[in-house]
């Protein structure tokens, strides 16, 4: 991976994230004490934990290693009604991908032909429908893509652009397709045409999603980091204009998870340096991240790529 996509792929997650950098450092802390979330991202080692203050002070003495798994989040704000949303790889390539000339289309009745082909959870996690750049891969050329004698849909590839600079990956494969390859040929056709639109692609896997990861090895991205989220239960004063700010910590601790053991909410660290956001700017930019919550990088396995 070149120098320039790294720093365009920190720039990016700086951005959704609402911090100010992603360099090499300790973790980052971001509070908001009307969030409807806790997240941990992860990328090229440095870790941003978001979410309420009393998420931030309990995961003071966990590893980057822990938070990023979905268990540990769920322990942390058990007693605020944590349900799990999804813990996903990041993956990122810029390479374009070799593959034999292709038949495929952007026509929206094939798009829904493959859908309508599929079981709904798989279209509900991977939303090609959704995706405003996606192409469909057809078993042969010519004919009416919804007439009974017209191509067959095998797969579909598409992205979303975040932060104007990563195109997020959705892969979905019919099932008489699967295990075909048809998904990594659709695949490389949404990547390349990613590449050369001038974006970085992301693809984000379930950790349990193996299928996806082959897919994501097999078209030459690295991985690079992960995310983690669950929901909370709202504040009671979701509405009243909370807190929203930056902590930056000094130190970087590492310590395991007893099995079994209660998380203190006070673990008797002195403050960290804190740089606060808040005030009418930072309520906007809660307003900006609420939004990207729905549609954005919040979404972890819901939005990501699935249906191989």
């Amino acid at each position: 991976m070149r120098p320039v996509t790294e720093q365009t792929i920190r720039r990016a997650w700086a951005e959704l994230l609402g911090v100010d950098e992603l360099g090499s450092g300790p973790r980052v802390l971001r509070w908001d004490d009307t969030a409807e979330t806790v997240t941990f991202v992860r990328v090229f080692g440095r870790g941003v934990l978001t979410g309420p203050q009393w998420a931030l002070d309990r995961a003071r003495n966990l590893s980057d290693d822990e938070l990023s798994r979905l268990a540990v989040l769920l322990r942390l704000a058990s007693d605020h009604g944590a349900r799990p949303l999804g813990a996903a790889e990041l993956s990122y390539t810029d390479t374009r991908v070799e593959h034999a000339d292709l038949t495929t289309t952007q026509d929206e009745a094939a798009v829904a032909a493959l859908e309508a082909a599929c079981p709904d959870e798989d279209v509900d996690e991977v939303g090609l429908g959704g995706m405003p750049h996606r192409w469909v891969l057809l078993d042969g050329a010519g004919g009416d893509v919804a007439g009974e004698d017209g191509p067959a849909p095998l797969a579909g590839s598409g992205y979303v652009v975040w932060a104007e600079a990563l195109a997020h990956m959705g892969v979905l494969t019919s099932p008489p397709a699967r295990g075909r390859g048809y998904g990594v040929l659709a695949a490389a056709v949404g990547t390349n045409a990613a590449l050369d639109a001038g974006l970085v692609p992301q693809w984000r896997a379930r950790f349990d999603n193996e299928p996806s990861k082959r897919i994501a090895h097999v078209l030459g991205y690295e991985l690079v980091g992960s995310q983690t989220t669950v929901f909370i239960d709202p504040p009671e004063d979701a509405h009243g204009g909370g807190r929203v700010g930056v902590e930056l910590t000094l130190t970087s601790v590492d310590a395991l998870l007893a099995v079994g053991a209660p998380l203190a909410e006070d673990v008797g660290a002195g403050p960290p340096e804190v740089v606060a956001v808040g005030g009418p700017a930072g309520h906007r930019h809660h307003q900006r991240q609420r939004a990207a919550l729905r549609d954005g990088p919040v979404a972890v396995a819901e939005r990501g790529v699935g249906g191989h």
